[in-house]
């Protein structure tokens, strides 16, 4: 609630407003950001000037989020997540541990592989900003005169900036032009960060598998290796 009461101050996207708020904090009401989540079956339906707009406002969102002083977020309850090379390197215990025995000789081969490839190239920019940190299609909210409203930051996280790019070109299924759109609207230039947004897409794909294994009876394990060999192993 804090928070949400900072950023809208400070921010021209909509975000939910509290309306309501026990005394004790235990529960609280908010006004609903109007709209409809941003498939990418309704992005592909706008114009391409309808399309540039939407790119322009998640551009200016991300730079309002990530201009943010890290001491306010944190004062404001944001947890501070791993940098990549912490959580790489405990990704690559879990795959072995979770995933060896679940996929073929070949796919294991074919995943080995991709680990290492991140290992060689998967870094931290070394900036660390507030990130929602998990801004897909089903928390961007566009309403009928094509304004975007942002909702759920509940895993809102002090990290590399490039994760708040991680989910909208393979998962949201925005595609890559789309995303440089939006990249180029963004005010913090940063020549490796679409780089780093794709990688941490292939890294949070393995994450989810190998949470499907400990988790989740498998659940959703095969949805998630089809995305990862359609879009990142041999």
């Amino acid at each position: 609630v804090e928070f949400l009461n900072y950023f809208k101050k400070r921010s021209k996207t909509a975000i939910p407003k509290c309306i309501l708020l026990a005394k004790d904090k235990s529960f609280g009401g908010y006004e609903i950001v109007k709209g409809r989540q941003l498939r990418n079956s309704y992005l592909k339906k706008l114009s391409k000037s309808e399309r540039t707009k939407v790119a322009k406002d998640l551009g200016r969102f991300l730079t309002e989020l990530h201009s943010i002083p890290l001491a306010d977020a944190k004062k404001l309850g944001t947890m501070d997540e791993m940098t990549i090379e912490e959580s790489l390197r405990k990704l690559i215990k879990e795959t072995k541990k979770h995933l060896q025995n679940n996929v073929s000789k070949e796919g294991w081969r074919e995943i080995q592989n991709f680990l290492r490839i991140m290992k060689e190239s998967y870094h931290s920019s070394g900036k660390r900003v507030l990130t929602h940190n998990d801004l897909s299609w089903q928390h961007i909210i566009i309403d009928k005169s094509k304004k975007i409203g942002i909702i759920d930051f509940r895993d809102r996280a002090v990290a590399d900036p490039s994760v708040d790019f991680a989910l909208l070109e393979i998962y949201s299924g925005y595609g890559k032009e789309f995303v440089g759109e939006v990249y180029a609207n963004y005010k913090f230039k940063d020549k490796n960060l679409l780089d780093r947004a794709r990688m941490y897409q292939g890294h949070r794909l393995l994450w989810h598998m190998v949470n499907a294994v400990r988790y989740y009876k498998m659940r959703g394990f095969e949805k998630e290796y089809r995305m990862l060999k359609k879009n990142f192993l041999n």
